[in-house]
């Protein structure tokens, strides 16, 4: 079982790696009587033979403003070297440190981002609640693991080198079709996201949610797709709880964009749904039906959740797929 604290300590990174020389500083601070949290991280990052690397400056603040209203605020700029010519600036193999061929970055370049964020959560009432998110960014890449242009790659170049007195060959790794993807220096786009929760009852709850995102590439992997949710989770008996999502989503298809260069939007739908029968706190079953990165002992609402990295579909159609889980501790 993974829960958000398993990567409290290790999800924003630290700069560190084979053949690095890291300076960095981490604040994290309360005040007003705890209500207000805030934490800061900056580093520097060099080779060890000294050549630039990276600056990376993050701060994340969440103020309680009182009891009904939480308000957050997060704010990163990454600054990277110039770019080289037929570079990618970001897509490495993590083997051999070597950088993916892309045949459209251009020479000198700025791949720098940023990205600055409000988001608030209100509780109208014990059972209704609102969220919602504003995010500005030039992050088209990191902030989506390099999805999807990241698969877009072919090894079918190879090279020659020595090291230590021995000859070597290796792959080389080029990207294609990149041309359909945002080239340094990035634009800038505005993303909407908000959240409706409806708890008429303890064991019932209904959570829409929705977004809007003007980079209509950002697929299945985390909650920034172009898309509306609607879910119920529903514990009828102490034993037994059952959770339902169906979600509508649009996107422009990999697929078509690069056999026919089809940039338009296609509707998906995907429907999903959970079974969960505890014969005892150390015995249960779990019956899931479709695909929606969805890991029935990861705690949350209800005592079920996502997983802490959060919101990935994986699949973005309904998956015929059926899974049959049985726990038992010993």
């Amino acid at each position: 079982m993974m829960t958000f604290d398993d990567i409290k300590n290790s999800r924003i990174g630290n700069g560190m790696d084979i053949g690095r020389s890291v300076l960095g500083l981490r604040i994290e601070s309360l005040a007003f009587d705890k209500t207000l949290s805030n934490l800061v991280d900056v580093r520097n990052v060099h080779s060890t033979d000294n050549k630039f690397v990276e600056n990376v400056f993050r701060d994340e603040l969440t103020w309680e403003m009182n009891d009904r209203l939480t308000g957050k605020f997060l704010g990163i700029y990454h600054r990277l070297p110039k770019t080289k010519a037929g570079v990618d600036p970001y897509l490495f193999d993590p083997v051999t440190r070597t950088y993916y061929a892309n045949s459209v970055i251009e020479d000198g370049k700025d791949p720098s981002v940023a990205t600055g964020s409000l988001g608030a959560n209100y509780d109208f009432t014990d059972w209704l609640s609102l969220n919602g998110l504003w995010e500005y960014t030039n992050d088209l890449s990191l902030g989506y693991d390099n999805f999807p242009r990241g698969i877009l790659n072919s090894q079918g170049l190879n090279t020659t080198y020595y090291e230590y007195g021995n000859k070597y060959r290796q792959n080389l790794i080029s990207l294609y079709s990149q041309g359909y993807f945002p080239k340094p220096p990035y634009y800038y786009i505005n993303v909407f996201k908000s959240g409706l929760s409806i708890r008429p009852a303890k064991n019932l709850e209904f959570y829409i949610d929705y977004t809007r995102n003007p980079f209509e590439k950002a697929g299945q992997i985390d909650d920034n797709m172009n898309h509306i949710g609607f879910e119920m989770n529903y514990v009828p008996f102490k034993k037994f709880s059952m959770f339902f999502r169906y979600t509508y989503s649009r996107w422009q298809d990999i697929d078509k964009l690069i056999s026919s260069g089809y940039t338009g939007l296609t509707g998906h739908h995907n429907f999903f749904a959970e079974f969960t029968y505890r014969q005892s706190k150390d015995q249960d079953f779990t019956f899931q039906y479709g695909e929606a990165s969805r890991d029935p002992y990861a705690g949350g609402t209800l005592d079920i959740g996502w997983d802490p990295y959060g919101g990935s579909l994986n699949t973005i159609d309904t998956a015929q797929i059926f899974r049959l889980y049985y726990r038992k501790k010993f």
